[in-house]
């Protein structure tokens, strides 16, 4: 099986395994057997990633947490699954900021309480620039009203540190939606 651009036999094929993978801005072309046959490209693309499920974009996090052992073991987490990568990390609200300057992030996991800005301060900031990234927070704070002046601020979840890893992942999947 091949699949190719507009025109059959054009030089600069891709072999991706046994089969042969070239993508183009318009149309495509399977050919099985000798006979073209068109794809309109979102369902190539689809066949594609189906075929190649470890090509799939991951979900891009920002871990902003000022203890080191907090960050490692939510690196640690979210490395077991198959969907999410950690893209960035930032020990103080200033250094979230810069990275959010020159990088697009999926999602950002942030706690309340740290050196330089706080997280209510880096929610601010980052809503005041206009980014309506998703992020969550993680705090030690399990008080209702920590919960409500972050939502207010613009967090799309809070969590404890205390809750279930599983609460985790389905809280970043859970916004992303």
């Amino acid at each position: 099986m091949q699949i190719g651009p507009g025109e059959l036999g054009r030089p600069g094929w891709h072999s991706l395994q046994s089969n042969r993978v070239q993508f183009c801005r318009t149309k495509y072309y399977l050919i099985n057997g000798g006979y073209p046959t068109e794809i309109p490209c979102l369902i190539l693309y689809n066949i594609y990633m189906n075929m190649y499920p470890e090509r799939k974009a991951k979900i891009r996090i920002l871990i902003v947490d000022d203890h080191s052992l907090m960050r490692e073991g939510l690196k640690l987490l979210l490395s077991e699954t198959e969907d999410m990568q950690v893209a960035e990390e930032a020990s103080n609200g200033e250094e979230a900021l810069d990275r959010l300057k020159n990088n697009k992030f999926d999602v950002m996991l942030l706690d309340i309480n740290m050196p330089k800005k706080s997280g209510f301060e880096v929610l601010t900031e980052l809503r005041a620039m206009g980014n309506q990234m998703p992020v969550v927070i993680l705090s030690t704070f399990s008080t209702k009203d920590y919960r409500d002046l972050a939502i207010k601020a613009g967090a799309s979840h809070y969590l404890t540190k205390e809750q279930a890893p599983e609460q985790l992942i389905d809280a970043i999947r859970k916004v992303l939606k």
